[in-house]
């Protein structure tokens, strides 16, 4: 194990999709002059979580070098094809194998240009404070979605997801176990190319 007792709260970042309704690698994208990769996990490191897994797949030579750096892991998911549940799966089988100390994971899509560190940080504060093993964000007219908070002892759930819906599904299939985090604006993706 490394760094066992001193890791509290980790993040899985999924990074791995090939982008297709953007039409290319949107994670290279430059957001407020920098590639929204960088820009994701420069905000999770910034909300205190260490270390990030950065799971790559499609773009992932691309990516490397953007994703590389202090507190920050890469692996690598062969079957990314699989959709974002099989990311997030591995980059937690990557957490529990490694860190013994992991008190639970915060998942973070990639492509949320305007995700800021106080949503992270809200998210295991307010799973503590409802004694619940998860919290997500939601806003008006929105369903429970991640960025999500999931405590230790629901990771091994996880190990099991698969298809696109990432964690999504998972959340909404036991909202009584789910602290809300509820914001006054969505937190939009970056799904389409931006008009020039």
């Amino acid at each position: 194990m490394s760094r066992g007792d001193s890791v509290v709260r980790c993040a899985v970042v999924p990074a791995a999709g090939a982008s297709r309704r953007f039409g290319g690698a949107k994670l290279l994208e430059v957001v407020g002059g920098e590639p929204l990769l960088a820009r994701t996990l420069r905000v999770v490191l910034a909300a205190g979580f260490r270390p990030v897994v950065a799971v790559l797949g499609s773009h992932r030579e691309r990516l490397r070098p953007i994703a590389g750096g202090p507190g920050v892991e890469i692996v690598e998911n062969e079957r990314w094809r699989r959709g974002m549940g099989s990311s997030i799966a591995s980059g937690v089988a990557h957490l529990l194998g490694r860190h013994s100390g992991l008190s639970g994971v915060v998942v973070v899509p990639a492509d949320l240009p305007t995700l800021e560190p106080a949503v992270l940080e809200a998210l295991p504060r307010a799973a503590e404070a409802a004694a619940l093993p998860m919290a997500a964000v939601t806003w008006p007219g929105a369903p429970l979605q991640a960025p999500a908070w999931f405590s230790r002892e629901v990771l091994p759930e996880l190990l099991g997801l698969r298809g696109d819906r990432g964690a999504r599904r998972f959340l909404r299939q036991r909202p009584d176990r789910v602290a809300t985090i509820c914001l006054e604006r969505p937190l939009a993706d970056l799904d389409r190319r931006p008009d020039r």
